[in-house]
């Protein structure tokens, strides 16, 4: 998990975590703080709506990395062997705002699954992803019934947004090489409920899973 370390600048009660990471690539840095400052702008103000802040955000990751302005260490853009990677970039529980890398091996992929109630913005920073979409129609217990309603391929430039409740979906590397996508969530993301396929057609039984880093 991350580490946590408390800012010189902030209250005795606010907790603020930078990974060295970022400090060895200035346009990260850069990124990083941008971030920071359109979170706590829209944490002072009175906007009831999400909606305007993750469309900012949105627009700042789009044109981030489709104009290639953001170069990632190449330490964040490493595969796990065995399953897709977690790395906490970013932390600021005073404003609610995480970020986080994720890298993606070929074939590589989530189930379908949750955000815990946490809005996010992700962006593709290498490769290419798919993404699905899907609507919950009905709940029994544990058990979820689930409609997609889109699928989208994603490459380098191209980001998305969820605002709970719409929030489940799964992602995938469907290509033959790595991605890279970064994260921006309105806190920090320890756990989700994860959807596997139940032995009825359209159903999946939910399981809540705890989240770490690389």
């Amino acid at each position: 998990m991350c580490a946590m370390e408390l800012g010189s600048e902030a209250s005795l009660n606010r907790q603020v975590f930078i990974n060295d990471l970022v400090k060895e690539s200035p346009s990260l840095f850069r990124l990083v703080e941008e971030l920071r400052i359109l979170v706590e702008e829209f944490s002072r103000s009175e906007h009831r709506s999400y909606n305007p802040l993750v469309e900012s955000i949105r627009q700042l990751l789009s044109e981030s990395f489709s104009n290639q302005q953001v170069t990632l260490p190449l330490s964040v853009c490493t595969t796990n062997s065995n399953e897709y990677a977690r790395q906490c970039l970013f932390v600021d529980d005073a404003i609610e705002l995480s970020i986080v890398t994720m890298t993606w091996g070929p074939g590589q992929g989530t189930p379908i699954h949750d955000h815990d109630g946490v809005w996010c913005v992700e962006g593709v920073a290498e490769g290419n992803i798919q993404v699905d979409q899907y609507e919950l129609l009905s709940r029994e217990g544990q058990r979820y019934q689930f409609r997609k309603v889109f699928s989208q391929s994603a490459g380098v430039g191209n980001a998305g947004s969820l605002i709970p409740p719409n929030e489940h979906h799964s992602i995938t590397n469907i290509s033959n090489r790595k991605a890279v996508t970064l994260h921006v969530y309105g806190g920090e993301l320890k756990k989700c409920r994860k959807f596997e396929p139940s032995h009825q057609a359209g159903w999946y039984i939910a399981k809540t899973c705890e989240l770490s880093y690389r």
